[in-house]
């Protein structure tokens, strides 16, 4: 089945195509005067050998290269090869934004300025109601709290904090979600926090180590994890509506 791309991300694509067009003639432009004459019987041209070296790099090698250009391409990377520069890049950074994404992303990839707005995606953000139209609300694709879309992970709360395994999978979930909060895209476009999805395995461990401790699940946590069933129910509704 065939979904349309936004066009967000048809443009993000069309600059990736670009940039690794570009690096590949850059790549051939290495091995130009390479061939017959300096003992290649067969001569191939610079084109080949560039095509040869491309798709060894991609397999972690570098193929039939010039002690030069080999170490040039080896010295810089994928940075050489796909951003088109020896600078170290990230597609995050080259990635076509929303005006009000892109001024929050000139605060950093990763900033300690990004962590109120985080923690509000994941834990105070909710949608807007509708009383007037199915399904009665609508979230706006920054994310909504995970207290409405998973309140079932607060069964957490009711292992045995006595024991050390519970202790060490919220640790373990907290230390995932550090680079999390520090990122700036928080998420967007998105229905819940998506990715608080590093984290919740930990959570879920806990909490079957609650249900294993309390000797199952309650009426009124059954009724809890019921409402996040819901919610999330309406997640293909709004998939392509927000």
């Amino acid at each position: 089945m065939a979904f349309p791309m936004r066009p967000g991300a048809a443009r993000s694509m069309a600059k990736a195509d670009s940039a690794v067009e570009e690096s590949r003639k850059k790549l051939e432009a290495l091995f130009e005067g390479d061939g017959a004459g300096e003992g290649d019987e067969e001569g191939p041209d610079s084109g080949t050998r560039a095509s040869r070296l491309w798709e060894g790099h991609a397999r972690g090698e570098l193929i039939d290269a010039k002690p030069g250009a080999a170490q040039a391409a080896k010295s810089s990377g994928v940075d050489l090869l796909v951003a088109g520069s020896v600078e170290i890049r990230s597609g995050y950074a080259l990635a076509t934004l929303p005006p009000w994404l892109e001024e929050v992303r000139q605060q950093g990839l990763f900033s300690l300025a990004h962590v109120p707005m985080n923690l509000d995606y994941l834990f105070l953000h909710l949608p807007t109601f509708d009383p007037t139209e199915f399904p009665f609300f609508k979230p706006d694709g920054l994310g909504m709290s995970v207290f409405l879309t998973t309140p079932g992970l607060l069964f957490a709360v009711r292992a045995d904090w006595r024991r050390p395994l519970p202790w060490l999978l919220l640790g373990a979930a907290i230390l995932v979600l550090i680079p999390t909060l520090l990122y700036y895209g928080g998420g967007w476009l998105q229905y819940g926090y998506r990715y608080f999805l590093d984290s919740i395995p930990f959570l879920w461990a806990i909490c079957g180590l609650a249900a294993v401790y309390r000797g199952g699940l309650s009426r009124p946590w059954r009724a809890v994890i019921a409402v996040g069933l819901v919610v999330m129910a309406f997640a293909p509704h709004w998939a392509y509506r927000i």
